[in-house]
């Protein structure tokens, strides 16, 4: 993609995020079934995670990281990059910055945040999540830290557009099943906050002139 190409194509997605946004009915419909009856508790934490926007060999890309396997609720899934304010934030914006550069070595100065999506509330983990939508002109230099990630996924946007990769899974947790529809990308299956995130992003994209 030419620079030109690019900048159109960020402005696009930029008019479809500051549009009224799909929230909740995009959300939905990935939710696993386990999660619709489940209440909101009144004492959680907050976050951010980075849906990152690049060129590749004429691709709009975006990345997912796979966790490594801890003893954390999201132990070894596949996600955004992400995590919990800190003290130090300035603000959940920035929170999503900083855990970008831990988790994938992405400055904050090469990324340019032109919107956000709805916030998510993560139940395993009891934190409210806001995704940010942030962009870089150029393909980055992806430094995984080996201590949260196992390894980056790169997937081309086009790729999340496939009606094929939209499956529904039985996960099994602790012994304890849930139903889960998902995206299911080269074997490498999104599912829970993530996908619903993802589906909403994906509505806003659909949208974008």
């Amino acid at each position: 993609m030419d620079p030109k190409s690019i900048e159109n194509k960020f402005n696009q997605i930029k008019f479809g995020l500051n549009k009224s946004l799909p929230g909740k009915a995009s959300q939905n419909k990935m939710a696993p079934a386990a999660r619709r009856s489940k209440i909101k508790s009144r004492f959680f934490q907050r976050g951010s995670i980075l849906i990152l926007l690049y060129p590749d060999n004429n691709e709009l890309c975006t990345v997912f990281i796979k966790r490594t396997i801890d003893n954390t609720p999201h132990s070894g899934q596949i996600s955004f990059p992400g995590g919990r304010f800190e003290a130090g934030d300035k603000s959940l914006k920035e929170t999503a910055l900083r855990e970008a550069q831990e988790e994938i070595g992405v400055l904050a100065s090469e990324v340019e945040i032109i919107g956000r999506l709805t916030p998510l509330h993560v139940d395993v983990s009891n934190i409210d999540v806001t995704p940010y939508v942030g962009v870089s002109g150029k393909k980055p230099v992806f430094k995984p830290d080996p201590g949260e990630v196992d390894f980056i996924i790169e997937v081309k946007i086009s790729e999340l557009f496939n009606d094929d990769i939209i499956q529904n899974k039985i996960i099994v947790i602790d012994d304890y099943k849930v139903e889960a529809p998902g995206y299911n990308i080269r074997n490498y299956y999104i599912w829970g906050a993530t996908a619903m995130i993802l589906s909403e992003f994906l509505d806003i994209m659909g949208t974008a002139p």
